[in-house]
């Protein structure tokens, strides 16, 4: 059933809490959603055996 959810909705649905937090849409897109409200997205990948951040705004 989790994999016939509309992440659409999920997305827009979600609020600002106490702590930022992020939303896992898999193969390392994730949408950050920070403590004022901010939602960005953040695409993490390793490079090298390091791991990197790349974000794509809001």
């Amino acid at each position: 059933m989790a994999k016939e959810l509309n992440k659409d909705v999920v997305y827009r649905a979600a609020k600002s809490k106490d702590k930022d937090y992020t939303i896992n849409d898999g193969d390392g897109l994730v949408l950050l959603v920070k403590s004022t409200g901010v939602k960005a997205w953040r695409f993490i990948y390793r490079f090298s055996g390091k791991q990197n951040r790349l974000s794509f705004g809001a």
